[in-house]
């Protein structure tokens, strides 16, 4: 399933609380969350994280969120699918049950595109802009094209229903570090 909603945060005040963290958008910012019905959102991250999935179907009954955010400038990022890093080292693929990508800020890019492959030779390409936001199957082969002009800044977030990445397991914490 794709699904593109563009203005999706319709709260003024949030845009603009998201706006105040423009100029320190972390690269490297990432977590684990269990959710709002086990832990409170701690941050601006998981309050947009209850706002992407609260009326997702069954949402209580996930393991948790895996989120980060990135920038990309220049080349972009090659054809991969979303799973667990871990277990893909040792040839074991377990990908998420659904994923997300939301545009937080205004910014002026060229290129930056989303691609999504649905066979060999077609590819969905969604353009980068502030406030949209696309929900899709991150099993799927995605990209980011060739940034041309300007920074690319997305935030990330994937359901995973019956698993947790191994990542997050022993190494790092639920609430978002720099790594």
């Amino acid at each position: 399933m794709l699904m593109i909603v563009d203005n999706f945060v319709k709260s003024e005040h949030f845009l603009a609380s998201l706006k105040t963290h423009q100029e320190e958008f972390p690269d490297a910012l990432d977590g684990w969350w269990e959710g709002w019905w086990e832990v409170k959102p701690r941050n601006i991250w998981e309050e947009l994280i209850q706002g992407i999935w609260s009326n997702y179907p069954d949402i209580e009954t996930i393991k948790g969120f895996e989120w980060w955010t990135n920038t990309h400038t220049g080349a972009g990022l090659g054809w991969h699918q979303d799973k667990d890093e871990t277990l893909a080292e040792a040839a074991t693929l377990i990908t998420p049950e659904h994923g997300s990508v939301y545009y937080p800020y205004p910014h002026q890019v060229q290129g930056g595109m989303l691609q999504i492959e649905y066979d060999e030779d077609q590819a969905e390409a969604i353009a980068p802009i502030h406030n949209r936001l696309v929900m899709f199957n991150p099993s799927r082969l995605h990209r980011v094209t060739k940034v041309y002009n300007g920074t690319r800044h997305a935030f990330i977030c994937n359901i995973w229903r019956d698993h947790k990445p191994l990542s997050y397991v022993k190494n790092k914490t639920s609430e978002g570090k720099k790594t």
